[in-house]
């Protein structure tokens, strides 16, 4: 008996484009909260070294996040139907959760033992030039989660740039292309790489972003 989803959700899937977009936000969406809040744990501005183990109460915790957000984009794939060479079924359900967490795995592994490597810190200088008002906040803001995404500080507080995030997300996408059935071609295996990079910086600037509005909230 094939696995679906109710009949709301394939109408949505199939007139909602673009499929690829869609599939790769979610996927980042979903996994960068717990990448960013590893490298966003309290730190001095000047020295410390990024957190490997900390980040939303633990490594048990992160775990426990980790397995939840890998539920949900897989969950969310499979109401699309992607990738396409996967069935909606329990054993294409079964491959989506499987990518999504050999994503996570190798993205934070990657991330976080070049993170330690270097001893760099997130980095936490304070956003300037803020508006009072809401909406012109937002453009100063925007420039503190790219910068913050961008960049991380060594022990003298010099910026340096965030190549573990890099990396991380260029080598979980690489190794994503030997089990997704999208990556057939050289020429799809690139795109797919592609675009899980690119949504996943995009989707940890958006983390950056929330988390400093909440931080202005308090």
């Amino acid at each position: 008996m094939g696995f679906h989803l109710p009949h709301n959700f394939q109408t949505f899937a199939v007139t909602f484009p673009p499929r690829r977009l869609l599939r790769a936000a979610i996927l980042s969406a979903s996994l960068q909260p717990i990448a960013v809040s590893a490298q966003s744990d309290t730190v001095s501005q000047s020295v410390a070294p990024p957190a490997v183990t900390s980040g939303f109460g633990g490594p048990t915790r992160k775990l426990q996040l980790m397995a939840i957000t890998a539920v949900g984009a897989a969950t969310f794939n499979q109401t699309l139907g992607s990738p396409t060479g996967w069935s909606r079924t329990w054993g294409g359900y079964g491959r989506r959760l499987g990518d999504q967490i050999g994503f996570a795995a190798i993205e934070e592994g990657v991330r976080l033992s070049l993170g330690a490597t270097v001893g760099w810190a997130p980095d936490t200088l304070p956003c300037l030039g803020r508006s009072t008002l809401r909406v012109r906040a937002l453009v100063p803001r925007l420039g503190c989660a790219i910068r913050e995404t961008a960049v991380l500080r060594n022990a003298q507080g010099r910026a340096r740039p965030n190549f573990p995030l890099g990396v991380g997300a260029l080598a979980a996408a690489s190794a994503s292309t030997i089990w997704r059935p999208d990556a057939s071609t050289p020429a799809k295996a690139l795109s797919l790489v592609a675009t899980r990079v690119v949504v996943v910086l995009g989707a940890t600037m958006m983390s950056h972003l929330v988390a400093d509005w909440q931080n202005d909230r308090r």
